[in-house]
């Protein structure tokens, strides 16, 4: 049996979590996009700022993406990273409270304690004197502080002005210039740019994610803030489309969009994973235990989706252990397809909203259809199905099987196919 089968292997690389700089020798085929994040970062430390979003669909690698640019930030001086995830859980308040108490906590290592038992507002100003020279400047950060601290819930002999803990969404516009004082007149002494990071952890969070940076949008452009934002596909397009100005924020050429990986790109994270485990080096392309068929045909199941992939070359490899199979071929990496396949197609499934699943479950029965067909079985408007179905196709619900005379039909995307085809 050959040094690279399955049971001589260590450990099973094919692991699904986001990588961070110390794995970054397992990215493949970003390191493009690192680059040009890596510059930007650059310019940023030097107080040159340009807000970029990174848009993929779910499973392409964002946060991995997002996670190597906090590291890289974070060793950069004069760079103040604050990093932010919007889940389902997420709403205006705990969000922009997240963003407060990061700003906070580096105002109080500037000027000591600041909380509830750091003093009133005469003692603020005392604090601010070896930081704020402007006398009139001091005056307004010491009542700024005071209310951002409210906003968190902190009472206490901190403010003459002290008022119940802020809840409402109003609340936020309310704070909003306080913390701008504080940005722009302490913590810019120490550093030329806040770079704020938000991860939008799965589709089912891009309404609350929407709403977020429309409220938070003017903040974003103020100096010295930077914004990176890991997004599904149609983020931005969604975005520009409710407020025109984000197109603004974030120009075009820096909307990263990441790419689908390629056949000798799965070929190359097979084999750098693969090496990271298995006890010979045989040099060369060496993709061994999988033949080179079975890495094409992962390919081709993944259509090159990151998360995909590696899923469906960790079950492979799981199978081929159980079953003391080697090498491991394009039998096993079906098998496997199947499997990941339908789980993700579950998952892809329960997030529908309602008259999304309409269409899925429509499209099932038929195998394939065109909007009129769709319009004519829902009952539904074509105009209105047209962009519903677009919006589908574009987060990888739906897509296209043919088109024919002008007319183009649209079929599940696999998971949903195999998931809905589960006895």
């Amino acid at each position: 049996m050959s040094a690279n089968s399955p049971d001589k292997l260590s450990a099973n690389p094919f692991y699904n979590q986001p990588l961070d700089a110390s794995t970054l020798d397992l990215a493949v085929d970003r390191l493009a996009e690192i680059k040009k994040l890596d510059r930007a970062l650059g310019e940023a430390s030097r107080g040159i700022r340009q807000s970029y979003a990174i848009l993929g669909e779910d499973g392409s690698g964002k946060t991995s993406l997002l996670n190597l640019v906090q590291a890289r930030a974070e060793v950069r001086p004069k760079l103040l990273v604050i990093r932010l995830e919007i889940t389902s859980e997420s709403n205006e308040l705990r969000f922009f409270k997240g963003l407060v108490q990061a700003i906070t906590g580096e105002l109080e290592k500037i000027t000591g304690s600041l909380g509830p038992f750091g003093g009133d507002i005469k003692g603020i100003r005392k604090r601010l004197e070896g930081t704020v020279k402007e006398e009139s400047v001091r005056d307004e950060v010491s009542v700024a502080i005071p209310l951002l601290f409210g906003f968190l819930g902190f009472g206490g002999g901190i403010s003459a002005r002290e008022k119940e803990t802020m809840q409402r969404f109003e609340d936020v516009t309310e704070i909003l210039p306080s913390l701008e004082k504080v940005v722009k007149f302490v913590l810019s002494k120490r550093f030329n740019t806040v770079l704020v990071l938000i991860d939008e952890a799965g589709y089912f969070a891009s309404d609350t994610t929407r709403s977020l940076l429309q409220r938070m949008r003017l903040l974003f452009q103020n100096t010295p803030f930077m914004l990176i934002v890991a997004g599904n596909p149609l983020l931005m397009d969604e975005l520009i489309k409710v407020e025109p100005t984000f197109a603004n924020l974030i120009a075009p050429n820096l909307r990263i969009r990441l790419s689908q990986l390629t056949e000798s790109d799965v070929r190359e994270l097979i084999q750098t994973r693969l090496d990271k485990v298995r006890p010979v080096r045989l040099g060369g392309t060496n993709l061994e235990p999988f033949t080179a068929e079975a890495a094409d045909e992962v390919r081709r199941q993944s259509k090159g989706n990151l998360r995909d992939i590696v899923s469906i070359l960790h079950e492979s490899l799981e199978i081929a252990l159980d079953e003391g199979k080697n090498p491991i071929d394009e039998g096993t990496v079906l098998r496997a397809s199947k499997i990941v396949l339908a789980g993700k197609g579950r998952d892809m499934f329960s997030r529908l909203k309602e008259h999304e699943r309409e269409i899925v479950l429509s499209l099932k029965r038929s195998d394939e259809d065109y909007v009129a067909g769709l319009a004519k079985k829902l009952k539904k408007k074509s105009p209105t199905l047209v962009e519903q179905v677009k919006k589908m196709r574009e987060l990888g619900y739906l897509e296209v099987s043919r088109e024919e005379a002008n007319i183009t039909y649209y079929r599940l995307c696999k998971p949903l196919d195999q998931y809905l085809s589960l006895p």
